[in-house]
């Protein structure tokens, strides 16, 4: 079985005036095509430049590396111990339209 790892980011499905950490779990090669798909589309990259350099970094060597998640120093990549159940989903040409409905802007 493969070596799996907790990626933790910004929670970005709550209201905007809060912030909270939201974790994910995959393969090396799972959190590979996630920052490579972001580094192919020139918005996206531009935009979380400092997450793809942080990965950048740990792919050099920087293992022991953190980044900031909802005003926290958190470590990049964490090894798990344990897996309890898979379970993924995919969207493929979907669009999606957020309302703001906490009147926040």
């Amino acid at each position: 079985m493969d070596k799996y790892y907790q990626l933790v980011l910004d929670d970005y499905s709550k209201p905007s005036f809060t912030s909270f950490p939201k974790q994910y779990y995959g393969t090396l090669s799972q959190i590979d095509e996630l920052f490579t798909a972001m580094k192919r589309n020139s918005r996206v990259s531009e935009k979380y430049h400092q997450i793809l350099s942080t990965y950048d970094r740990y792919l050099n060597g920087e293992t022991d590396i953190t980044h900031n998640v909802a005003y926290e120093e958190i470590p990049f990549l964490t090894p798990v111990e344990r897996i309890f159940g898979i379970k993924q989903s995919e969207e493929i040409d979907r669009r999606w339209e957020h309302l703001n409905t906490w009147r926040c802007s």
